[in-house]
């Protein structure tokens, strides 16, 4: 291969990698690429084009992996399109096999087996999809708003119970008759429409109703029996909402079946999952209050007759106890005055010893004046002494250095000099004691009273006889 081919061959793979990390340059039509590099470059257009769109679908092959993420098919009459949930992900609706949907998320690449897939993040159900959009609003709204912030104790001995429920219909005779069974009261029933237009109206209008009577009812229960999300509707509506806070009376919400909920269960006091659940929340059962009531008089008159009896027995050990006032106080009375008796004889006695010791202390004290004279005659005395001592040692240590003053005086070699004999050293100052210290060099003799400098000419050596 020629330089130039390598050159050309080279700038197009650097060019390929500059596409790579930035899709929007159009690519040269005899530009390079790795599978890695046009996966990615595909990956980052349909991912810029592509991030928040809806599409209308029906959902095929679901499969929830053991990780949590979830698996399906999106496919209309004419394609399909590959659909990951991600774990974690919080959806409006349930995800099922079949269910007509719109899915809101963005679309992505899986370069690993080159086909693209939809991340979803968001479902509504098909029909209900502005239903959901609005009732998903108004909770937004009204939780922001604090309008599901009620959470008022109810009565435990209602005496009187509004409901707002169809006269007609099973639910009202769920409901007395639940009550007429644990705990029957006065009910007062506000007929209204719990489906269809005209709802939202029936409904704002009891609740304002039962609010402004003279004689309230203790609780207000607002039921209806299940039905389909279209027909629960109204009770997502706002003007129910506000009207179930602001009511001065505690609202229990019974609309639908245990699933169904509605915007009026978070603004209620009180949510029961169905109507005849409603009224065994909000009362109580007479027979169980009955057996309770007759345990606890048991009890009660059980603990009476014990603490009657606890009570009398210590009466008669206390009285037992007792004693004649009249002979206390004259036992205490003499005690007392034999105690007064021995603390006057105490006293004197402690007195009189008191006396006798300062009497004896007193007298074998000595004027201050004796003191000090024998005090300064036992100094002079110890100076004296101290005088003397340091004569002794001084004189004892300087005959000692005399001595040895002398000893080295004889020993030093001024002394032997002075006897006729000679130092000779070298020209360094170090004595010569051997002929192996002799060289040919200048010596010194040193005699008692001055030095000599010499040359050595000739050297004998000592010859053994």
């Amino acid at each position: 291969m020629s330089q130039e081919s390598a050159t050309n061959t080279t700038n197009t793979y650097l060019y390929a990698d500059k596409v790579a990390q930035n899709p929007s340059i159009i690519p040269l039509v005899n530009a390079v690429f790795s599978v890695t590099q046009i996966s990615n470059i595909l990956k980052k257009h349909v991912e810029s084009q592509f991030s928040n769109i809806n599409v209308k679908a029906e959902i095929s092959g679901l499969k929830i992996h053991t990780s949590g993420h979830a698996y399906f098919t999106l496919k209309d009459a004419d394609a399909v399109i590959d659909g990951v949930v991600w774990r974690g992900t919080q959806l409006n609706a349930e995800l099922k096999e079949g269910a007509e949907i719109i899915a809101s998320g963005r679309i992505t690449t899986y370069p690993a087996r080159s086909k693209y897939q939809m991340v979803v993040t968001q479902i509504e159900l098909s029909g209900q999809g502005d239903l959901l959009k609005k009732l998903l609003e108004n909770k937004e709204k009204f939780q922001a708003e604090g309008l599901f912030s009620n959470s008022r104790p109810l009565p435990k001995f209602p005496e009187k119970i509004g409901v707002i429920t169809s006269e007609t219909g099973a639910v009202i005779q769920d409901i007395l008759h639940r009550l007429r069974q644990r705990y029957p009261c006065h009910v007062l029933v506000w007929p209204v429409l719990v489906q269809g237009k005209g709802t939202v109206e029936q409904v704002t209008e009891a609740i304002k109703g039962f609010n402004a009577l003279d004689d309230k009812p203790d609780i207000l229960v607002i039921a209806r029996g299940g039905g389909s999300f279209e027909d629960l509707f109204a009770f997502n509506e706002e003007a129910i909402v506000r009207a179930v806070y602001e009511s001065a009376i505690p609202v229990v919400s019974a609309i639908g079946h245990e699933t169904d909920t509605t915007l009026i269960d978070y603004a209620a006091d009180l949510r029961a999952p169905t109507p005849t659940a409603a009224a065994e929340l909000i009362t109580p059962d007479l027979a169980d209050v009955r057996s309770t009531l007759i345990h606890l008089a048991k009890r009660l008159l059980n603990s009476y007759q014990n603490s009657f009896q606890h009570c009398s027995m210590r009466y008669k050990l206390a009285a037992q106890s007792l004693i004649d006032p009249i002979k206390y106080t004259q036992e205490k009375s003499q005690r007392l005055d034999d105690w007064v008796e021995r603390l006057e004889r105490l006293k004197a006695a402690i007195t009189l010893r008191f006396e006798q010791k300062l009497g004896t202390l007193t007298s074998g004290l000595k004027p201050p004046k004796h003191q000090l004279a024998w005090h300064y005659d036992r100094l002079k005395t110890l100076s004296d002494r101290l005088v003397s001592s340091l004569e002794y040692c001084l004189e004892r240590h300087t005959i000692s250095f005399q001595n040895v003053a002398a000893r080295l005086n004889q020993s030093s070699y001024q002394t032997t000099l002075n006897k006729g004999f000679c130092l000779i050293t070298t020209e360094d100052k170090k004595p010569i004691c051997a002929m192996k210290d002799i060289k040919n060099q200048s010596i010194h003799i040193r005699v008692k009273d001055g030095s000599v400098k010499a040359t050595l000419s000739d050297v004998e050596p000592k010859i053994n006889s």
